[in-house]
């Protein structure tokens, strides 16, 4: 099933490289309320539909400024919802996190970025 919620994300900013300055266009922190940061890679919509089990958080750019919207997990059902919201929003930012092993590590991650335990909703 598909984990998904429609507020406020903590933004982590971006990687810094020592003589590179910020990664922003590729990578981004997402921050979950233990105070953990969570490392996401900038993908496009299209290679977002490439994958099955991960965490995805889509969000807006507007300069410098990332600002989340949604997260969700991203599984063989929530694919569906994710294509849909796609097709409606093309402009979206999408990021993705691949770190988080199993199906109760993603839910756990979600849970800590969204500060609670995330409605289960099915696709």
């Amino acid at each position: 099933m598909t984990q998904r919620s429609q507020f406020s994300l903590v933004d982590g900013g971006s990687p810094k490289v020592p003589g590179l300055g910020s990664l922003s266009e590729r990578y981004h922190y997402w921050c979950g309320r233990s105070g953990r940061r969570y490392l996401f890679s900038a993908v496009t919509a299209n290679d977002l539909l490439d994958f099955t089990a991960a965490v995805v958080v889509l969000a807006r750019r507007d300069g410098a400024a990332v600002t989340g919207e949604e997260a969700m997990v991203l599984d063989g059902e929530g694919r569906k919802q994710l294509e849909a919201r796609l097709a409606v929003d093309p402009g979206i930012a999408a990021f993705i996190h691949l770190l988080s092993p199993t199906d109760a590590a993603r839910r756990a991650t979600i849970d800590d970025l969204l500060g609670t335990s995330a409605r289960r909703l099915a696709a």
